[in-house]
């Protein structure tokens, strides 16, 4: 109601040497900066998470996605959702192919999630995410075929293997 209120404890003791004094203030609590100022920080961030445009992924995004990130359970979670493109991948999947530990496959995501905002000013991942989508519960990633061919196109050239024995026509 905008009145600024204080309750403070006076207490008097007396010694040998005389009386002493103490002062305790009991409200508002000497740290009830730390309860008022932290919702406030916390809604901000939350702004700023939301305030992040949803922009859509170009090749050069996905590009400087597999140079620059080095997340393998977001690149593995790239890696089968565009070999099945449309279809859901279920996040067990992924960590099966990482051997993640659950907290920290799950940590990927969160850490991702701050890579989006700080590096490619962004809100919204290339893949689509929806817990339960395949039956489970759990979360499940997939990516559109165009998203997939994308992926796809920033893979390094495979170098093809040089078999000697069909270079040379032998046989076993």
């Amino acid at each position: 109601m905008g009145l600024d209120l204080t309750l403070v404890r006076v207490q008097a003791y007396r010694t040998d040497a005389g009386v002493i004094v103490t002062v305790s203030q009991h409200y508002p609590p000497p740290d009830v900066e730390e309860f008022l100022v932290a919702p406030t920080r916390a809604s901000r961030r939350a702004r700023a998470a939301t305030d992040m445009p949803e922009t859509e992924w170009s090749e050069a995004d996905l590009q400087r996605l597999r140079d620059e990130v080095t997340n393998a359970t977001v690149h593995t979670t790239m890696d089968l959702c565009a070999a099945a493109s449309e279809t859901w991948v279920a996040s067990e999947e992924v960590q099966a192919v990482t051997s993640r530990e659950p907290a920290k496959h799950r940590g990927d995501y969160g850490g991702f999630g701050v890579t989006l905002r700080t590096r490619f000013k962004r809100s919204n991942p290339p893949f689509e995410m929806k817990y339960g989508a395949g039956g489970t519960s759990q979360q499940y990633y997939r990516l559109s075929s165009e998203m997939a061919t994308l992926w796809l196109a920033t893979a390094p050239p495979t170098t093809p293997v040089h078999d000697e024995r069909a270079a040379s026509g032998g046989t076993d």
